[in-house]
């Protein structure tokens, strides 16, 4: 009985750091997001109040499950979309979002100059800042995206 036990008892210390390396495998595959996106994701949080609460909740998670943040396959964003959230601040700088191709953020409160970085993102298909606050005419290097709105 006693051999029985000590062999129960090794199983069982076998089998504790195999569940455990099984959640760690399950949480990286559930976070591939660049660490640089979810850097810039959370940039967000500085500079611009109202953010939706899945933002804030959502502090220690994947950027990715957040409200308005469109991903693909989880490992990269390619899409925000922050209409009609009564958005206050700045826009950040997020240039660092390479496979960004639409950022929606209508009807918000947003103010400031346009950020010249995003005119650099080559993925950027379609901007849409109308209903904002922003100052200065929308720059000329924004021409190459299929559809633009100016605010």
């Amino acid at each position: 009985v006693r051999g029985e036990e000590g062999f129960f008892f090794n199983n069982q210390m076998m089998f504790r750091p195999a569940v455990v390396f099984l959640l760690l495998l399950f949480h990286a595959v559930n976070s591939l997001l660049l660490p640089s996106e979810q850097e810039a994701v959370r940039e967000w949080m500085e500079s611009v109040n109202n953010l939706p609460d899945s933002w804030e909740a959502g502090q220690e998670q994947d950027a990715c499950s957040w409200e308005g943040i469109i991903c693909l396959n989880n490992e990269t964003i390619v899409g925000i979309s922050l209409r009609f959230k009564d958005l206050e601040g700045t826009l950040p700088d997020v240039s660092k979002l390479t496979s960004l191709s639409s950022l929606d953020v209508f009807q918000n409160s947003l103010s400031g100059n346009i950020p010249i970085s995003l005119s650099q993102l080559d993925s950027l298909e379609s901007l849409i800042l109308s209903n904002n606050n922003f100052a200065g005419p929308l720059p000329v290097s924004y021409t190459h995206l299929r559809a633009h709105e100016t605010p």
